[in-house]
């Protein structure tokens, strides 16, 4: 399972995955969440690449990555 079911949701504010070890892939699909404010993905081993999708989330102001091992 992908990050990509997120990238439609464009006024979601909180998103919560902590622990779902289920998700693969990168960070892209929520690059136009522009209204997220607090992402928590504690845990998600299975994400990988870098942190560049989220430098244009200008709302963001919470973001908990512990234990995302794959992500640089």
């Amino acid at each position: 399972m992908t990050l990509e079911p997120f990238a439609r949701l464009e006024a979601l504010s909180h998103l919560n995955l902590k622990n779902c070890i289920g998700f693969r892939g990168s960070l892209g699909p929520l690059r136009g969440l522009g209204t997220l404010q607090a992402l928590n993905l504690a845990g998600c081993v299975g994400l990988d690449g870098g942190l560049e999708p989220l430098s244009g989330l200008r709302s963001l102001t919470i973001l908990d990555l512990e234990a995302c091992l794959g992500l640089e």
